[in-house]
């Protein structure tokens, strides 16, 4: 479960959004592919739900140890909906190398 960034009282209060444990486990309970999106987020907050802290940020997908913003999506994700953030990277799937603040997603499976 991740929660909005916020004070820690107001982090109490019921999540914004419920993830499975494993993005494997959502091709296990769907009948087709599943969505894409979905399955993007799962993985990226699997793989930093055991050492970092998690929020949902009011732009961006998330944001991690309360610094560090990212945005979750294919190779085509712009930043658009994140310009104005400092410490904004993009988890983009569908590339082998990163550039910039672009980082190909699969490098997060590293940090399991």
């Amino acid at each position: 479960m991740v929660s909005k960034y916020s004070s820690a009282l107001l982090k109490l209060q019921s999540s914004e959004k419920i993830y499975l444990h494993n993005p494997n486990q959502l091709h296990a309970l769907s009948a087709g592919s599943g969505n894409k999106g979905n399955i993007r987020e799962t993985f990226f907050m699997c793989m930093f739900d055991m050492e970092h802290s998690i929020g949902l940020p009011s732009n961006g997908d998330f944001i991690v140890d309360d610094t560090y913003f990212f945005d979750v999506g294919g190779h085509k994700k712009s930043f658009k909906q994140v310009k104005e953030i400092d410490n904004v990277y993009i988890a983009s799937d569908d590339i082998e190398q990163g550039f910039g603040q672009r980082v190909p997603l699969w490098l997060f499976g590293f940090l399991y």
